[in-house]
Protein backbone atom coordinates (compact mmCIF):
# COMPACT_ATOMS: atom_id res chain seq x y z
CA UNK A 1 0.00 0.00 0.00
CA UNK A 2 1.11 3.55 -0.89
CA UNK A 3 1.31 6.55 1.01
CA UNK A 4 -1.47 7.82 -1.26
CA UNK A 5 -3.29 4.46 -0.20
CA UNK A 6 -2.93 4.60 3.42
CA UNK A 7 -4.12 8.48 3.54
CA UNK A 8 -6.94 8.04 1.20
CA UNK A 9 -8.04 4.73 3.27
CA UNK A 10 -7.48 6.78 6.92
CA UNK A 11 -8.77 9.79 5.75
CA UNK A 12 -12.53 7.84 4.94
CA UNK A 13 -11.83 6.10 7.93
CA UNK A 14 -11.97 8.68 10.39
CA UNK A 15 -13.97 11.46 8.18
CA UNK A 16 -11.07 13.39 8.60
CA UNK A 17 -13.12 16.13 6.43
CA UNK A 18 -15.36 16.39 9.10
CA UNK A 19 -15.41 18.36 12.33
CA UNK A 20 -12.87 18.32 13.73
CA UNK A 21 -11.02 18.08 10.76
CA UNK A 22 -7.59 16.30 10.77
CA UNK A 23 -5.25 17.93 8.32
CA UNK A 24 -3.32 16.34 5.46
CA UNK A 25 -0.30 17.15 7.27
CA UNK A 26 -1.60 15.45 10.73
CA UNK A 27 -2.67 12.57 8.44
CA UNK A 28 0.90 12.14 7.64
CA UNK A 29 2.71 12.24 10.92
CA UNK A 30 -0.15 9.50 12.31
CA UNK A 31 1.28 7.37 9.03
CA UNK A 32 4.73 8.38 9.60
CA UNK A 33 3.81 6.82 13.36
CA UNK A 34 3.05 3.48 11.96
CA UNK A 35 4.88 2.91 9.07
CA UNK A 36 6.22 -0.34 9.91
CA UNK A 37 9.13 -0.43 7.08
CA UNK A 38 10.51 2.09 4.81
CA UNK A 39 12.23 1.14 1.41
CA UNK A 40 16.06 0.64 1.44
CA UNK A 41 18.35 2.98 0.88
CA UNK A 42 21.92 3.13 -0.21
CA UNK A 43 24.73 5.46 2.08
CA UNK A 44 22.15 5.33 4.90
CA UNK A 45 23.11 4.96 8.49
CA UNK A 46 20.64 2.29 10.14
CA UNK A 47 19.79 1.32 13.69
CA UNK A 48 19.30 -1.47 15.44
CA UNK A 49 15.15 -2.46 14.89
CA UNK A 50 15.10 -1.03 11.22
CA UNK A 51 12.97 -2.56 8.40
CA UNK A 52 13.62 -2.33 5.02
CA UNK A 53 11.51 -4.21 1.93
CA UNK A 54 13.18 -4.89 -1.06
CA UNK A 55 12.39 -5.96 -4.72
CA UNK A 56 12.16 -9.49 -3.68
CA UNK A 57 9.15 -9.36 -1.53
CA UNK A 58 11.09 -9.50 1.67
CA UNK A 59 11.58 -7.27 4.85
CA UNK A 60 14.82 -7.28 6.31
CA UNK A 61 15.65 -5.97 10.18
CA UNK A 62 18.62 -4.48 11.17
CA UNK A 63 20.20 -6.57 13.89
CA UNK A 64 23.59 -4.55 14.23
CA UNK A 65 23.76 -0.82 13.33
CA UNK A 66 25.51 0.70 10.59
CA UNK A 67 25.74 2.51 7.24
CA UNK A 68 24.57 0.64 4.24
CA UNK A 69 26.52 0.20 0.87
CA UNK A 70 27.51 3.65 -1.29
CA UNK A 71 25.42 2.52 -4.01
CA UNK A 72 23.21 0.05 -5.38
CA UNK A 73 21.02 -2.64 -3.46
CA UNK A 74 23.25 -3.69 -0.72
CA UNK A 75 24.15 -7.35 -0.30
CA UNK A 76 23.25 -10.15 -2.40
CA UNK A 77 19.43 -10.34 -1.03
CA UNK A 78 18.25 -13.71 -2.16
CA UNK A 79 15.26 -14.11 -4.29
CA UNK A 80 12.72 -16.74 -3.47
CA UNK A 81 13.15 -19.73 -3.08
CA UNK A 82 16.58 -18.97 -2.23
CA UNK A 83 15.28 -16.56 0.43
CA UNK A 84 14.93 -17.95 4.19
CA UNK A 85 13.79 -16.32 7.44
CA UNK A 86 16.35 -16.05 9.84
CA UNK A 87 19.00 -15.24 7.44
CA UNK A 88 21.56 -12.58 7.93
CA UNK A 89 23.63 -10.56 5.05
CA UNK A 90 26.39 -8.12 6.00
CA UNK A 91 26.09 -4.74 3.97
CA UNK A 92 27.91 -1.51 4.13
CA UNK A 93 31.87 -0.55 5.23
CA UNK A 94 30.52 -1.19 8.67
CA UNK A 95 29.05 -3.56 11.09
CA UNK A 96 25.75 -3.33 9.12
CA UNK A 97 24.09 -6.79 9.01
CA UNK A 98 20.45 -7.58 8.34
CA UNK A 99 18.21 -10.27 9.24
CA UNK A 100 15.70 -12.02 7.27
CA UNK A 101 12.60 -11.32 8.79
CA UNK A 102 10.06 -13.17 6.26
CA UNK A 103 7.99 -11.69 2.96
CA UNK A 104 5.35 -9.39 3.44
CA UNK A 105 2.51 -10.21 4.13
CA UNK A 106 0.99 -7.23 6.06
CA UNK A 107 1.96 -3.98 4.31
CA UNK A 108 4.25 -0.79 4.93
CA UNK A 109 1.20 0.90 7.20
CA UNK A 110 -0.29 0.06 10.22
CA UNK A 111 -3.67 1.52 10.13
CA UNK A 112 -5.21 0.00 12.88
CA UNK A 113 -3.00 1.97 15.43
CA UNK A 114 -3.20 5.15 12.94
CA UNK A 115 -6.79 4.94 12.76
CA UNK A 116 -6.58 5.20 16.79
CA UNK A 117 -4.72 7.27 17.00
CA UNK A 118 -6.08 9.59 14.56
CA UNK A 119 -10.04 9.15 16.41
CA UNK A 120 -7.59 10.34 19.59
CA UNK A 121 -6.50 13.18 18.14
CA UNK A 122 -10.20 14.33 16.93
CA UNK A 123 -10.95 13.79 20.55
CA UNK A 124 -8.38 15.89 21.99
CA UNK A 125 -9.36 18.76 19.59
CA UNK A 126 -12.44 18.76 21.09
CA UNK A 127 -11.73 18.07 24.69
CA UNK A 128 -11.09 21.64 25.37
CA UNK A 129 -14.80 22.36 24.48
CA UNK A 130 -16.86 23.02 27.48
CA UNK A 131 -20.89 21.67 27.51
CA UNK A 132 -23.48 24.24 26.91
CA UNK A 133 -26.60 25.05 27.74
CA UNK A 134 -29.49 28.00 27.08
CA UNK A 135 -32.55 29.15 25.72
CA UNK A 136 -33.39 24.99 25.88
CA UNK A 137 -30.73 23.83 23.98
CA UNK A 138 -28.03 21.81 25.74
CA UNK A 139 -24.76 20.89 23.35
CA UNK A 140 -22.36 18.05 25.38
CA UNK A 141 -18.90 18.90 23.81
CA UNK A 142 -17.78 16.11 26.79
CA UNK A 143 -20.06 13.58 24.86
CA UNK A 144 -18.95 14.16 21.23
CA UNK A 145 -14.63 13.87 23.04
CA UNK A 146 -16.26 10.44 25.00
CA UNK A 147 -17.51 9.24 21.20
CA UNK A 148 -14.07 9.67 19.31
CA UNK A 149 -12.09 7.84 22.45
CA UNK A 150 -14.79 5.12 22.13
CA UNK A 151 -14.15 5.03 18.85
CA UNK A 152 -10.28 4.21 19.22
CA UNK A 153 -9.88 1.89 21.10
CA UNK A 154 -12.65 0.04 18.67
CA UNK A 155 -9.96 0.24 16.36
CA UNK A 156 -6.62 -1.02 18.00
CA UNK A 157 -6.56 -4.31 15.50
CA UNK A 158 -4.29 -4.64 13.23
CA UNK A 159 -5.47 -4.09 9.59
CA UNK A 160 -3.93 -6.03 6.51
CA UNK A 161 -4.02 -4.62 2.97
Amino acid sequence: MTLAEARAALKRTVQASVEPILTDVEIDEILADHLRYSDYVAATAYIVGSRVRLSNGRIYRCIVAGTSADSGLGPEWPDAPYAHTGQTFDDGTGDLRWQDDGPDVIGAYDLGGATHDAWMLKAAKVAANVDFSGDGQSIKASQEAAEYRKRANLTTGAWVF
